[in-house]
């Protein structure tokens, strides 16, 4: 496997994981990985989860769903971004284990 950087530079000029960094995912689900590290590591760095440019969060995130959900992507390119996104789950949940063997 790939590292995650080695990863991103060989995909330079695809969409880069638009559901998992930021849009759609960290506006929601990473608003609650935001208050559980807080909670958790109070010095933790949360940047990654804070949006101060977007004013509604909802309104944003479903507009910005639905661009994606317009664009003309045909079936073998979305094949590749669904296999693109599990690798992209796999690293956070690798992450996410070597928390907690850590710090549990």
């Amino acid at each position: 496997m790939d590292s995650p950087r080695g990863r991103l530079r060989r995909l330079a000029g695809r969409i880069r994981r638009p559901s998992l960094r930021a849009l759609p995912g960290d506006l929601s689900g990473g608003q609650i990985l935001r208050r559980s590290l807080e909670r958790a590591y109070p010095n933790a760095p949360t940047a990654f989860y804070t949006f101060e440019r977007i004013a509604k969060v909802k309104p944003f995130r479903d507009r910005y769903r639905a661009l994606l959900d317009a664009m003309p992507i045909g079936v073998a390119e979305q094949r590749r971004m669904v296999a693109e996104a599990v690798v992209a789950f796999d690293l956070n949940r690798a992450v996410f284990g070597d928390l907690a063997a850590r710090h549990c």
